[in-house]
């Protein structure tokens, strides 16, 4: 694997891995009646996830806001990128923990994120869209977003799907989205179904592809919601 040959040379340490929006995969899973533990959550998770992405129950690794009552929010990256790269950091006896970008920037900057209504996380290619009511994250999707599209049609067919997934889940319609941009250089035009809009440093180069997306979130200045 590519990034496990650019790791420099001798002991490691303690690190924090956060993979790009487009690696990683959300979704919101229902824990089932009378779930008898964690060992059935996680069969069940895992199941959910292959048909939800592809592929098989072993081909991801999965964890989640385990719970056993309700539902919780889920997450996975794929073994093939995984297992390599944890090989070639066990090797040199590093310790380290995976965030996903939606995860790591729920961490850092929750209470700027409101707790109600639908917000996006854009990077260079997709847009993470999540529905919280009463400060739970209640409904999960993305999109993708191609090369050289404007911000306003983005918005647009981001809000567009916001309201398509609120009709079939239930959940009040938006009348726009708070907007987190992992994409620094865009001008914002106005107009935009945006309530709120969240960007980087001004003057910072737009990342240039997923692998360097999450850069941004350390330069992130978030707008009260």
């Amino acid at each position: 694997m590519e990034l496990a040959r650019c790791l420099p040379q001798g002991r490691l340490p303690e690190l924090d891995l956060v993979t790009s929006p487009r690696l990683a995969v959300h979704w919101v899973q229902r824990a089932p009646a009378a779930a008898a533990g964690l060992a059935e959550l996680r069969q069940v998770a895992a199941a959910r996830c292959a048909q939800l992405f592809g592929g098989t129950a072993t081909d991801w690794r999965i964890t989640g806001d385990w719970r056993r009552h309700g539902s919780f929010v889920c997450a996975a990256l794929p073994e093939a990128f995984v297992r390599p790269l944890e090989a070639a950091l066990a090797s040199r006896h590093a310790r380290w923990r995976w965030h996903t970008s939606w995860g790591w920037l729920c961490r850092q900057r929750s209470a700027a994120i409101p707790g109600d209504g639908w917000t996006a996380l854009r990077s260079p290619t997709t847009v993470i869209l999540w529905a919280c009511a009463a400060g739970e994250v209640v409904h999960f999707t993305q999109l993708q977003s191609t090369a050289g599209e404007p911000l306003a049609t983005l918005a647009e067919r981001t809000l567009a799907l916001a309201r398509l997934e609120s009709i079939a889940s239930g959940l009040p319609t938006p009348g726009a989205l708070h907007w987190i941009d992992l994409c620094t250089s865009d001008a914002a035009p106005s107009g935009l179904p945006i309530s709120s809009l969240a960007r980087g440093q001004p003057g910072a180069a737009t990342p240039p592809n997923e692998a360097t997306a999450v850069l941004a979130l350390s330069t992130l200045r978030l707008s009260p919601p």
